[in-house]
């Protein structure tokens, strides 16, 4: 694979995935990601297969990476993160960046409440469980 054709890094890396390699499928995505002047979605697509390889720590910094690193200190990016951490069943880790995200977010900010909304629904899943 060329090294600077991100749409050939891309089909390779969901082929990866498809054939259950998640380590290189990761590795793909982040490539991608750099390739993409930083692309939040391929973080994302790279955090959600090491999720698969139970490595939650690991996709944790790569959604930070994706989401907050060089950019301003929002509750939006926050938000971002909580969601895709619950979209995956980290609930616990999904519950602290919900609940940072909200003491980041401004009482006029728009994604306010977007993020009561996702709050309230991750403690209802963590009292469920």
């Amino acid at each position: 694979v060329r090294p600077d054709r991100a749409d050939l890094v891309l089909a390779k890396a969901r082929i990866d995935e498809r054939l259950l390699r998640f380590e290189d499928a990761a590795r793909g995505y982040r490539q991608a990601w750099d390739l993409t002047y930083r692309n939040p979605q391929w973080m994302e697509k790279s955090a959600e297969q090491l999720m698969r390889l139970g490595r939650s720590a690991d996709a944790v910094e790569a959604l930070r990476l994706a989401y907050m690193e060089n950019r301003a200190d929002t509750g939006a990016a926050y938000f971002a993160v909580a969601e895709a951490l619950e979209r995956w069943g980290a609930i616990a880790e999904a519950r602290k960046f919900a609940e940072d995200g909200l003491r980041r977010a401004a009482d006029d900010d728009p994604v306010l409440g977007r993020g009561l909304a996702l709050r309230a629904r991750i403690a209802t899943r963590q009292r469920g469980a």
